[in-house]
């Protein structure tokens, strides 16, 4: 669809869908790219995203619609357009872009996560940036130690010394070797606190197997 097209197409859409939530927006883009001509719509969706990850920072309608699109170059193309990430958003949007976020990260593949390295190393922190490193984990395993450095290098202790970060690494023993060999040598001090939670939290849990526990406390030591 030419560029002007789209516009008036836009904003005729916009307009009609003024009182709509995201998810209704989203079923009614799902039926007008049902309606559009197999050779127009890859041309629509990537006008699609722009207007959707750019312009608007829609995050969830993007997510809801992409949950129709099971072609990889859809998901390509949404890689692309959501780079430069803006300023933080309101947290509904939040939460929907670490969505999004999280579903690239477990995808994989360079195009796929240069948005992710630049939401998890970059762009200020979100309450739900927690929640997107696991996502990586163990297919990316630099990213995902990078991610955890940046983490505890930026924030205090108070912070991220919280059950559900800490139990999260509990039965990933290769996970916390990962962290401690990005963490210990530059910030040795942040490496002891999150040491000192892991077995204290260890302690506590009553769902660790022993073999789970001696590989937790190796990887600690």
């Amino acid at each position: 669809m030419p560029a002007k097209r789209f516009e008036i197409w836009w904003n005729g859409f916009t307009h009609r869908a003024r009182d709509a939530g995201s998810y209704e927006i989203a079923e009614r883009l799902r039926g007008k790219l049902r309606r559009t001509r197999v050779a127009d719509r890859a041309g629509f969706l990537c006008d699609l995203w722009e207007v959707l990850l750019q312009r608007r920072h829609d995050y969830g309608v993007a997510l809801f619609l992409l949950d129709a699109l099971t072609d990889a170059e859809s998901l390509h193309e949404l890689a692309l357009k959501l780079s430069p990430l803006p300023e933080l958003q309101n947290p509904d949007e939040e939460a929907h872009l670490a969505d999004l976020m999280r579903v690239l990260a477990a995808a994989g593949g360079p195009g796929l996560l240069r948005p992710v390295t630049e939401y998890l190393l970059d762009r200020s922190m979100s309450p739900e940036w927690t929640t997107v490193p696991w996502a990586l984990w163990p297919h990316q395993k630099e990213l995902f130690a990078r991610a955890w450095q940046r983490y505890l290098r930026e924030t205090q202790p108070a912070d991220w010394n919280d059950g559900s970060i800490v139990k999260s690494f509990l039965a990933e023993p290769d996970a916390v070797r990962i962290v401690r060999s990005k963490v210990a040598p530059e910030h040795p001090e942040h490496w002891d606190t999150l040491r000192a939670a892991l077995i204290d939290v260890a302690d506590q849990v009553g769902w660790l197997s022993r073999e789970q526990r001696a590989s937790l406390d190796r990887a600690v030591l």
